[in-house]
C-alpha cells in the first residue's frame, strides 16, 4: 500500500455462521469448506495494530436473497437502523495508512 491507498476488507458477520453451514450442507450455497469466523471487532484490532487508521466498519445485507419489495425494505430501511445493522450478513472495513 502507498500513503493514498484505501484497503478494503469484506467478511462474513460470525453470527452467520451457522445458517451459512446448513445452507452449504443444504447444497443451497457453494462449499467453501472450514471456517474461520472474524468478527469486525478482530479485523479493525489487527488493523489498527498494524498502523492503519479505520475509515468506515459497517454491517450490511440483511437479506441476501432477493425477495420482491422485502429484500429492499430489509436491506435498506432495516438495515440502516443501528441495533438491526450489526446482524447484515456482511462487514465491511475500510482502512488507510496512519500518517
Amino acid at each position: 500500500m502507498h500513503s493514498n491507498s484505501n484497503l478494503l476488507i469484506t467478511t462474513s458477520n460470525p453470527l452467520w455462521g451457522r445458517i451459512l453451514e446448513l445452507a452449504e450442507k443444504l447444497k443451497l450455497k457453494m462449499p467453501e469448506g472450514p471456517h474461520k469466523w472474524a468478527s469486525k471487532k478482530d479485523v479493525t484490532n489487527a488493523l489498527i495494530s498494524n498502523n492503519l487508521k479505520i475509515l468506515k466498519s459497517e454491517n450490511v445485507l440483511l437479506l441476501p436473497i432477493h425477495i420482491t419489495i422485502l429484500s429492499h425494505i430489509a436491506n435498506k430501511v432495516l438495515g440502516n437502523i443501528p441495533i438491526i445493522k450489526k446482524f447484515g450478513l456482511i462487514q465491511v472495513v475500510i482502512a488507510k495508512i496512519r500518517n
